[in-house]
């Protein structure tokens, strides 16, 4: 059977969780002016580290979240706020004309999904996946999905 995590420890994950992958990504999309540099640092910092020992924890607790409604709502608190990094992001370029007129909330959710499916992986040690073509994935959705050719993220980055 599996055994529930002590709560403090799950509440001391989720904080590290929000602090890492929402509050430290908000600040380095806003620090620019530039739609496109938002969003390529929001793909850069959005991929896991599976040698970061926060990654392996955060995706068991994604586990534990179907066993305990209170935690299945602070990992959907989490996808939200990480959503919402994404759709504020886009919906700067898109005001600026920089991207494709979009449904904002559906793409910024798909890159999230995204993220997190690679981040999946690249816990799991796929042989076929590292952070470099994760990274490569989500931008290449993004270049589609928002018919913006000029984001790139760096194959060397972090």
């Amino acid at each position: 059977a599996f055994a529930a995590p002590d709560r403090a420890a799950v509440d001391a994950v989720h904080e590290a969780a929000v602090t890492r992958f929402y509050e430290g990504r908000r600040t380095a999309a806003t620090d620019v002016d530039d739609p496109v540099t938002a969003l390529t640092r929001l793909v850069e910092l959005g991929i896991c580290d599976p040698d970061d020992p926060m990654s392996p924890a955060l995706y068991e607790l994604h586990l534990y979240s179907a066993r305990s409604p209170a935690h299945a709502e602070l990992m959907s608190t989490l996808f939200d706020l990480e959503t919402s990094l994404y759709r504020e992001a886009i919906d700067g370029g898109i005001a600026a004309g920089v991207f494709a007129d979009v449904d904002s909330e559906l793409v910024a959710r798909g890159a999230v999904a995204l993220e997190d499916g690679c981040g999946i992986h690249l816990v799991g040690r796929t042989r076929a996946l590292d952070a470099a073509s994760a990274r490569s994935a989500v931008t290449q959705y993004l270049q589609a999905a928002l018919r913006c050719p000029d984001l790139v993220v760096d194959e060397h980055s972090r």
